[in-house]
């Protein structure tokens, strides 16, 4: 999974491949422990999976499909350091 995506009350699930599914789950109840670890919330509605983000813009996460993912000054502080976290773990 590379992101996951809250619109309305559904939950778009963007796979390897540009492959979408959709889903009534919330993201919370998506993400094990385990999984948690490798995502980032970076919007309201946006969750990231961190091993899949090449880089990292003012205002927004660069994806290794090239794709754009915004993050909200909400979250910026946070996705900031979570992505810098990973790069030195890598």
């Amino acid at each position: 999974v590379l992101c996951l995506e809250r619109i309305l009350r559904r939950t778009k699930l963007t796979l390897l491949g540009g492959i979408t599914e959709w889903t009534a789950l919330p993201p919370a109840e998506l993400l094990d422990v385990e999984a948690a670890q490798q995502f980032i919330r970076c919007h309201q509605s946006y969750w990231v999976n961190l091993k899949h983000v090449q880089a990292i813009g003012s205002n927004h996460f660069t994806m290794d499909s090239g794709s754009g993912i915004p993050i909200s000054r909400t979250y910026l502080q946070e996705a900031k350091q979570r992505f810098l976290h990973e790069l030195i773990h890598i």
